[in-house]
């Protein structure tokens, strides 16, 4: 009876605060007008044009349990040069690094890693002559496994299928050799990138303060830990393998196996100290790439397929170049018609998006 007792007085108590500090946080007085609206998630993009119109200057947009602040295009030049808006810090709070289970983003805004993981795919990635027979080998054969190569008509998981494509390719490089075509290894990443932003999603629904106690239960937040523990697992064991093997062969006096992918860069350029776990940085990388990427590829293909007769040109060029420069960056930044394509879309898409 007593310990029910206890167990009864301190829930009421746990509820008193929790109920106080909801009632009593603090409300800030909007800087700049407020846009009257409920409907903001189907409409947002026509409120927004409206109420910078209507007001000439900067406006509020109100969220369930936030508010955003939206600057007019005249003041562009501004924001790019203060330095006190930090876009990598908006990240780190809109999308919640450091909750258990996100270690995906932060690991990609640590401030032990710096802009490494930028770095990656900028240098690594964007210019790396050596990696583009690895891509180039891995995108055939996901092609392949996913769509196969049957002239006729048939049918194709587009989904998952796009999604799957973009992960083989991107893995060849960022997981090497041991797991770019692991069905269990995709298929982690490609989970745990979704369950991440549906989580994310999800905590939006939630006032600030109570985010980190519900973000204990959500089941894509709880999925995402699960997601996480086995990637450091799998990661890990890669790493160690990696180490063991060089180690036998320079003690037998054989040339150590020599890896081109993140596991092996982040390896040689990183600290022990400063390291990240390497699952977190595979998941990081997996976020970074998969989901847009993806969504770019299904926009190009339903575009090419809308007007095909740029098929063609797309073919000769990518002959063209391919027979000039080989498999290679130089190449690919030949492909002056392929780059209009990719920006036409990308712009066709976000116009789209605003309606």
């Amino acid at each position: 009876m007593l310990l029910e007792a206890l167990f009864s007085v301190r829930t009421l108590v746990l509820l008193a605060v929790l109920a106080s500090a909801y009632l009593l946080r603090t409300k800030r007085r909007p800087l700049f007008p407020v846009l009257n609206t409920k409907d903001y998630v189907s409409n947002a993009a026509t409120l927004i044009a409206s109420g910078l119109a209507q007001h000439q200057g900067p406006i509020t947009l109100p969220l369930p349990n936030a508010q955003k602040i939206i600057l007019p295009s005249s003041l562009t030049s501004w924001v790019k040069t203060n330095k006190n808006l930090d876009h990598r810090e908006l990240v780190r709070q809109d999308f919640y690094a450091d909750y258990p289970g996100f270690e995906g983003l932060t690991a990609m805004h640590s401030v032990f890693m710096g802009d490494f993981i930028l770095d990656v795919i900028r240098a690594k990635l964007g210019q790396n002559d050596s990696i583009m027979p690895v891509l180039n080998a891995s995108a055939k054969k996901a092609v392949q496994a996913h769509w196969g190569d049957s002239k006729e008509w048939h049918a194709i998981d587009w989904h998952n299928g796009t999604t799957s494509i973009i992960a083989r390719v991107a893995s060849s490089v960022f997981v090497g050799p041991e797991k770019c075509d692991d069905e269990e290894w995709l298929a982690l990443v490609q989970a745990y990138v979704g369950a991440y932003f549906s989580a994310v999603g999800e905590l939006h629904a939630y006032p600030a303060w109570s985010r980190r106690i519900v973000q204990r239960f959500l089941p894509n937040a709880v999925a995402c830990r699960k997601y996480v523990a086995e990637a450091r697992v799998i990661m890990n064991g890669v790493v160690e393998k990696r180490r063991k093997d060089v180690t036998e062969a320079t003690l037998e006096g054989r040339t150590p196996p020599a890896f081109n992918d993140v596991i092996a860069w982040t390896e040689d350029a990183v600290s022990a100290a400063r390291k990240p776990e390497a699952g977190d940085i595979q998941l990081s990388l997996a976020m970074a790439a998969f989901f847009t990427t993806s969504e770019l590829f299904r926009q190009v293909l339903i575009d090419v397929a809308m007007h095909p007769e740029i098929v063609a040109p797309l073919r000769d060029e990518a002959a063209q170049q391919l027979e000039t420069h080989g498999i290679s960056v130089a190449a690919i930044y030949n492909m002056v018609l392929m780059d209009s394509v990719l920006k036409e879309s990308q712009r066709r898409s976000a116009a789209i998006g605003m309606l």
